[in-house]
């Protein structure tokens, strides 16, 4: 009661004034995320992975460990999608398609989705992930808008009337209904085309491999299939 009383006189009072060598690490810790003030208004924040940061993947653990899977999901928009050759150890780069590209980089890699994961993070863990993608410097964490695929299971009113319609693997009285499609703006880390486009060769870089697709909305897509060792 008495303490609350003072801080009313002198706000400053019970309260230590940070040194500089403390001061100078906090600004080191979060140098690649300037704004971590404002992603932690929120308790939850949605991102996209759609590289080693998968389930399974080498840097999967970036992610923390009070995360919630969201489901697989495609980028509305094409990219170029570029990948080391035999480095492991380098991170795909997914980057926006501009009208003025010049060169072979105009035409490769193709423009294409890209298939990946998104996943619910605390606000904490993009200090870890900014760091990871040099966010502002190599790589930039921007909004992007999701297509989130989804099949309802419905139930029939006569499963043996039209027995096509049923699917293996479900009771005889329902079906898969038609495919859905959620929209949701999580963050992604896209390369910066002034930090990487002067690396960029054909000799040092191919793209991520494509896999074709059925879906109206998607002819083909980007995909990091299999875990980097």
């Amino acid at each position: 009661m008495l303490t609350k009383l003072v801080r009313a006189v002198v706000p400053e009072y019970g309260y230590s004034k940070p040194t500089q060598a403390e001061v100078l690490a906090e600004f080191e810790k979060t140098k690649y995320t300037p704004d971590i003030s404002k992603l932690e208004e929120q308790p939850w924040h949605l991102v996209f992975v759609c590289d080693e940061l998968k389930k399974d993947h080498l840097k999967h653990h970036l992610l923390g460990e009070d995360k919630h899977y969201a489901g697989p999901a495609y980028t509305q928009k094409m990219f170029r999608f570029w990948d080391k050759r035999d480095d492991p150890t380098q991170s795909p780069i997914p980057m926006k398609a501009l009208e003025t590209e010049n060169g072979f980089v105009r035409y490769f890699p193709p423009l294409a989705k890209i298939k990946g994961e998104l996943w619910y993070i605390r606000p904490s863990q993009f200090l870890a992930l900014d760091t990871e993608k040099q966010n502002t410097v190599e790589f930039r964490r921007q909004r992007v808008t999701t297509v989130l695929p989804h099949r309802p299971l419905v139930w029939l009113k006569d499963p043996y009337k039209d027995p096509e319609e049923t699917r293996s693997g479900f009771r005889p009285s329902t079906k898969l209904g038609d495919e859905r499609v959620y929209i949701h703006r999580p963050w992604m880390y896209l390369g910066r085309r002034v930090f990487w486009e002067p690396h960029l060769t054909a000799y040092d870089f191919q793209h991520v491999p494509l896999f074709p697709s059925e879906r109206q909305w998607c002819k083909q897509f980007y995909h990091v299939k299999k875990p980097r060792q």
